[in-house]
């Protein structure tokens, strides 16, 4: 566990800040322009930047337990890691049983 995940909860910002916010960026940018969203990482508190295109953005978001996250944010108990690029990682977060 990285030292940005101490404290961090099961609950992600997916649906309450993080995800609609970057829904809100992503409806008024065009699909190949670097956007700056925020993270989605397992930390409530987090609003670190990420930068993404559109087509990265949506990408992700096709997979409804898969975010983006910074670099380093992932956390391995919670989710599995998807993808990583020189710019965010991508995350799936496990099932629960």
């Amino acid at each position: 566990m990285t030292e940005h995940m101490h404290g961090a909860h099961d609950n992600r910002n997916q649906g309450k800040g993080g995800r609609q916010l970057n829904e809100q960026i992503a409806s008024h940018r065009p699909s190949r322009m670097f956007i700056e969203f925020a993270c989605e990482c397992a930390d409530r508190n987090c609003a670190a930047p990420i930068v993404l295109t559109m087509d990265e953005f949506e990408g992700v978001r096709r997979e409804p337990a898969r975010f983006a996250v910074r670099l380093g944010h992932q956390a391995p108990a919670l989710e599995r890691l998807i993808e990583t690029t020189p710019r965010y990682a991508v995350v799936e977060k496990h099932a629960r049983h």
